[in-house]
Parts: structure tokens; C-alpha cells; sequence
């Protein structure tokens, strides 16, 4: 799928930019994708990278999950409020929840998300942390920050699946478009591993 290097509305045009690892999601089609985990991952550290164009807006859906069941998963979704949550349960208590006070409405725009988990981190706001366009996102309305040090949903394993594009308990079916989806196990990268901010315009983030 071509994404214009420049890749939100009011920049100017360059020609295009092929990237390979990319899909097309519509819901009203119940899409998702899984990867059964025959070994296990990291219990402390990983990075989740991708880039994103919304398709419809006012419902939940799931964009990655690590998913044991409906009481132990770590999820990456957009809410029906149009908010970025990261919320993870273990047995049916909720360790983390962060809800971002931004919202995601424009659907001509590609954003891009890394999230980067390092549960060794002795700083609890450290231990989980989103980057939106490659700047941290630091406002939430809600923000509650896990406490525990290690864990099965960080990196998978043969009890933590992973999904994309919908939560198994409640089929929040993703709509839209992701590209460069990146999981990367037992390793803290930075956003800018995955996109640059331009020369010209330094607000924007671009592959």
C-alpha cells in the first residue's frame, strides 16, 4: 500500500512511499489475525510499533492484544469515545489502564503508536509508556500504572496469544487501515526506530 512520506493533511505532497507490510480492515467483515505463542517471550520488555488510519469512529476496537482470556489480557484499542486506551487484567483485576485525554477522529490522517513496556522499570509512569507521532504522550484521563515487575502478557507465551483487530471476549472488530505492525520481544526500542521527524517539518513524524 503507497503512504505519502508525508503523512498527515496540510503538508505538502511528495511522491509516494511503498510499504510492504500492510493490511486493510473492515469491520462489518469481522477481520482479525492471531499468532498461537508455542514459547514464551519476555516477562519484563518489549516494543509495540505501527502505523494506523482510522476507518470509522464511535465504536470499540481492538487494535493488539495479548490474550489468555476474558480475565488476563493486555489490550491496545481505540474506545467508543474515540480515546487510545492500553489496559491490561489479571485475573479479572485490572493492573494497568491508561486512557489518553486526546481523541482520534480524523480519519484522513495516519498516526503512528509505540508503546514500550519495561515492567524492570522502578519508576511506575516508566514501566508502560505510549508514544503518539514520536513525542510521549503524558496526558491522561485515566492513568492508572501497574506495580508488578514482571508478567506472561508482556511478551507471550504458550498461555498469552496474540490478536489483531479485535478483542476475543467482546469482538471490538477493528476498522481502518494498519501498516508496519512490529512486535519486537525482550527489547525496548525507541519510536524513532521505527519513523523519523522531518528535516523541514519537525512536528511530523513520517516513515
Amino acid at each position: 500500500m503507497p503512504i505519502n512520506s508525508f503523512l498527515y493533511p496540510g503538508a505538502k505532497v511528495t511522491s509516494a512511499y511503498e510499504v510492504a507490510n500492510s493490511c486493510r480492515w473492515n469491520d462489518g467483515d469481522s477481520p482479525y489475525m492471531t499468532k498461537d505463542n508455542g514459547s514464551s517471550g519476555s516477562t519484563t520488555k518489549s516494543t509495540v510499533s505501527f502505523w494506523i488510519k482510522r476507518g470509522t469512529l464511535g465504536t470499540a476496537q481492538d487494535i493488539w492484544e495479548s490474550y489468555n482470556d476474558g480475565s488476563n489480557f493486555f489490550r491496545i484499542r481505540f474506545t467508543s469515545g474515540n480515546l487510545m486506551e492500553l489496559k491490561s487484567d489479571i485475573s479479572n483485576s485490572t493492573i494497568l489502564n491508561k486512557i489518553t485525554s486526546r481523541v482520534f477522529r480524523d480519519v484522513g490522517a495516519w498516526y503512528h503508536f509505540c508503546i514500550i513496556i519495561d515492567l524492570s522499570n522502578g519508576t511506575a509512569e516508566d514501566k508502560v509508556q505510549l508514544y503518539i507521532n514520536g513525542t510521549r504522550e503524558t496526558s491522561f484521563g485515566t492513568n492508572t500504572n501497574t506495580s508488578t515487575t514482571s508478567g506472561a502478557w508482556v511478551g507471550g507465551s504458550a498461555d498469552f496469544d496474540f490478536t489483531i483487530g479485535r478483542h476475543p471476549s467482546d469482538d471490538a472488530y477493528l476498522d481502518g487501515y494498519i501498516a508496519e505492525f512490529c512486535f519486537v520481544d525482550n527489547d525496548n526500542l525507541a519510536a524513532t526506530n521505527f519513523g523519523e521527524f522531518d528535516e523541514d517539518s519537525p512536528t511530523i513524524f513520517k516513515i
